[in-house]
This record gives C-alpha cells, structure tokens and sequence, in this order.
C-alpha cells in the first residue's frame, strides 16, 4: 500500500493555481501568435511588407513570467520580494503583456483569486474554532 504524501492546502492550491494559469496563458500565447501571423498575411495579401518580428516576438512570449506575476497578483505565491524583476520582465515584453491581459489569462486570474480566498478562509476557521 503506497503511503499518502503530506502536503499541505497552500501546496495544493500553489499547484492547482500554477496548472491553471500556465494553460490559460499557453492558449492565450497560442491566439496571439495566431493574431500576428494573420496579420503578416493580410498585410502581404494587400502588397504591404508585413511585420515578421511581430509573430517572432509572440512566439518568444515568456509564459512563466505571465504566471508568476498573475501568482503574485492573487497572493497566492510569494514569488521574491517587491524588487523582483517579474513585474519589469513583463512591462518590457509588449508580447508578454498582451498574453497577460488576455481574457483567459484575466479569468483563470479571477478563479485562482476566488480559491485563494475560500482557502485563506477555511485556515482562518480552522485555526480559530
């Protein structure tokens, strides 16, 4: 019989939330490369130069930073201090910053904060019978 492994809520919900985001914010990444090249083809369809490093810069989008700042934003994980370079990575990426606000990514964002708060909530009631 195989031992049952202890791990607590916060890793739970740490692990539940990570899975979450990073597939909300790698179908995200997928639609914004998919914008970009439509955009290099509209643009070659009416004669114009397209934009190549556009669907090279969507490509390159860092889906970890995505996560990390949206972890950081729910207060589910504690990612570094309020110097960490998470924030600045993702305001330098324009890329990044559009797989961020996509909508997916802002809903998967707003079901990790709702976990979060029924989690924070049932150790509040559980350390205070």
């Amino acid at each position: 019989m195989k031992r049952k492994r202890a791990s607590g809520d916060q890793d739970k919900l740490v692990y539940q939330a990570t899975k979450l985001l990073h597939r909300a914010a790698k179908k995200a990444k997928a639609f914004e490369v998919q914008k970009a090249v439509r955009r290099l083809k509209d643009a070659r369809a009416k004669g114009r130069a397209g934009d190549e490093t556009a669907v090279v810069r969507a490509k390159a989008a860092d889906v970890d930073v995505v996560v990390a700042v949206a972890l950081r934003r729910c207060g589910v994980a504690n990612t570094g201090a309020a110097g960490e370079p998470w924030v600045e990575k993702l305001n330098k990426d324009a890329a990044a910053t559009r797989v961020a606000a996509h909508k997916m990514v802002v809903e998967a964002s707003r079901d990790v904060d709702a976990k979060a708060t029924v989690a924070r909530r049932a150790a509040l009631l559980r350390a205070d019978p």
